[in-house]
């Protein structure tokens, strides 16, 4: 009989650990200004968008306030299909389920029903794509229990929104929702 080993993972220090990185560059010369590193918690990430915000609240914080006064304007890059569920038209800063990272497979229902709509090896049929999650989780809230959180959520939310999580950390910064608007529909 062979043995089964447990695979864990050793979490990295935190100087090898991903980071939410911000870069304030100056608009005369693009030289960088200030620069902040926030490593992720060590794995497991229980939420993504919790570490999210508080990386980029403390990176926000260790910038000197004078870069911060000089800053006109922000770009925020992120992978492809990391995507979070928000209430675009209500508390859209808390998301209605966990964050979902791009390396996130969908459920084979939710892949097998995109497969029937998309057209032959579409990318959106992709397990890691964006509508595979998406339809992952209309899936777990039509046809799940009432009574699930998601459902509960889905059923109170005035405007059920997929967001990229690159696209969710722009609206954090500007503190404005209609930035959700500008998903990239591709991802």
């Amino acid at each position: 009989e062979k043995k089964k080993h447990a695979h864990t993972r050793t979490p990295l220090p935190a100087s090898q650990r991903p980071t939410l990185s911000l870069s304030l560059h100056s608009s005369d010369s693009g030289a960088v200004a200030a620069e902040a590193k926030v490593p992720y918690p060590a794995s497991p990430v229980p939420d993504w968008a919790d570490a999210w915000r508080a990386g980029l609240t403390a990176a926000l914080a260790s910038l000197p306030p004078e870069a911060l006064a000089a800053t006109a304007g922000a770009a925020v890059a992120g992978t492809s299909a990391s995507v979070l569920l928000v209430d675009a038209g209500g508390d859209w800063r808390v998301p209605l389920a966990p964050a979902r990272l791009y390396s996130d497979g969908a459920s084979p229902a939710a892949v097998a029903l995109l497969r029937g709509l998309a057209k032959g090896g579409h990318t959106a049929a992709a397990p890691t794509a964006s509508a595979a999650k998406a339809v992952d989780w209309w899936l777990a809230g039509e046809e799940g229990p009432p009574s699930s959180p998601l459902a509960a959520a889905l059923a109170a939310a005035s405007a059920p929104t997929v967001a990229s999580a690159a696209d969710w950390i722009a609206a954090l910064l500007a503190g404005d929702a209609s930035r959700l608007a500008f998903t990239d529909d591709n991802n």
